[in-house]
Formats: C-alpha cells, structure tokens, sequence
C-alpha cells in the first residue's frame, strides 16, 4: 500500500515479507496489493493507495476496484441505454435535498442550477443525469458495492454495516455538484469512475478540500480514472467538504463521465436513531 502523505508505508519486501519504511520514501512510487487484511483476502488486482488531506483526513484509492471484464461490460450497458428512458435529468432544489427526476425542462433546470450558483458560489446544488434503480447495470453495481463490502473494511479498518444509499449517474457538459459535506447520507462515501480517457482539462474532477477554521482549505483534483474507486469518511471524522467541478466535454461526444456515488454505514450509523431517521428523511424528499 503506497501513501502520498506524510506517516507510514507497506511495500513488499523482495523476500515476500512485508518492510514497514518512512512515507517519505512515497515519492519512489512503490504501490502493491496486499493478499490479506486479517483474515480478509483482498482481491489481488487491488492497488491501493492513500493520501493524506488537511490534519487528520485521508482519502483513499482503490485501481482496479472491478474486474477488468466487468467494468468493461458496464461501461457498454451505460453507453447502450444512455438515449434510453434508463436515464433521467436530476436537479435539486437549490439549497436543499429535495430531488427532482425528470426528462422534462432539462435547459431550463440546468439554468436554476447555474444562476444558483452565480448567485452564492457555496449554495448546495447539482444537475446530472441518473440512471433508475431498476436498469440492470444498476443492479449488477449495487451487488459488486454489496458483495466487497467485508473486503473494504479491512481496508479502511472499519466494519461496514451495509450500503446506505447509492446513485449512477453521468455528468454531461456543464453539470455539477457544488461544495458540501454530506450529513445524513452515510459515514463512508465511496465514488467510482467509469469514464474512459478522461482528463484534467474534461473538467468533472472530484474536488477535495478540507476545512481550516471557517474557510475551505488543501483542495486537491482527483481527476475520473477509470475502475477507480475512492473512499473518504464523511461522518465520525474530520470535516471534508468535496464537489465534482463542471464538465467540459460536449454533449455529442461518445465519451461521458459515468460513475458511482454512494455511502456506506458504519457500526455508529446502526446505532445512531437521528442518523436512521435523518437518512430516511433525506430519501423521502427525492421525487
């Protein structure tokens, strides 16, 4: 496991041991998958790296998250349904979660959006496209998200108690999702690309930052990668607040920014009557 941030670092040893060496020595690059957490075998096409955000935050990275063959048949099942009913427009009443999944007025939701913004940059507000639960790519996600959950875990060393909430979606031009933190959705956000050749001047980067006092600080871009998949806490830790910077690529090209979001819960969300019960609450306002 390689870290970019300051700590420590696993790298494997030429015997097949394991060397425990400064994370200073992260800038040589060494990255490599461990077979086991404890007595969680970890998928050995997993790279998995960490990078150290503000005091005490940490987002890591997982390459490779999916099956090379998988991530390559949904990437075509998202492509093949995307002029398709499978997708719909979905906007937010600024400010709020109240969700609205439409194929009508898109322009002229895209636009709420966009003066939104224009008039208070730190107003909480998207536009994106989401695909309904019931498409088959959908599921096929949800049950990789289910079924590697015990094995994330072990990564981030925490028990995940099953997924919280989880969307696919696609971000076409200029659609976004400004700066927040996100509450009641969950403790453990995880975000996956499966945007092909994407790059930095695409825009759509998954925006970083941490908070210093009062003001958004440490930003950092991690550009869509595709089959990556990245875990940050987002309850029970420091705060992160993150956005997904506008997209550039027009709408009549074939490459799209398709990807994941979702949230795990942990052991404290279980047990936690006012996160249940907010996390339902949320879920309700979604028309």
């Amino acid at each position: 496991v390689s870290t970019q941030s300051t700590g420590w670092m696993l790298c494997g040893g030429n015997s097949g041991g394991w060397l425990w060496i400064a994370g200073a020595l992260a800038a040589i690059g060494c990255m490599v998958a461990f077979p086991t957490r404890g007595r969680v075998a970890i998928p050995e096409r997993w790279v998995v790296s960490t990078r150290g955000i503000g005091q005490h935050g940490t987002v890591t990275m997982v390459d490779n998250f999916l099956p090379s063959e998988l991530a390559d048949q949904l990437h075509e099942q998202l492509h093949a349904s995307w002029n398709s009913t499978s997708w719909v427009y979905t906007t937010n009443v600024p400010g709020t979660n109240k969700k609205v999944r439409s194929r009508e007025h898109i322009s002229e939701r895209r636009e709420l959006v966009q003066s939104a913004l224009r008039r208070d940059p730190m107003v909480f507000t998207y536009s994106k496209w989401e695909l309904v639960p019931e498409a088959e790519a959908f599921r096929a996600i949800q049950a990789e998200m289910t079924a590697a959950q015990e094995q994330l875990g072990a990564v981030l060393e925490v028990t995940i108690q099953g997924i919280a909430d989880m969307f696919v979606s696609c971000f076409d031009q200029h659609d976004l999702l400004s700066f927040h933190e996100d509450g009641y959705s969950g403790s453990i956000a995880f975000v996956m690309s499966l945007a092909k050749q994407w790059a930095a001047s695409d825009g759509g980067a998954l925006n970083m930052c941490s908070i210093d006092g009062h003001t958004i600080a440490d930003c950092f871009d991690l550009v869509p990668k595709y089959n990556r998949l990245v875990l940050f806490r987002t309850r029970g830790g420091p705060r992160l607040p993150h956005r997904v910077t506008p997209v550039r690529v027009g709408r009549g090209e074939h490459r799209k920014r398709f990807g994941l979001t979702g949230w795990y819960m942990d052991e404290a969300d279980t047990r936690d009557p006012m996160f249940l019960r907010e996390n339902l609450k949320m879920k309700a306002s979604y028309k």
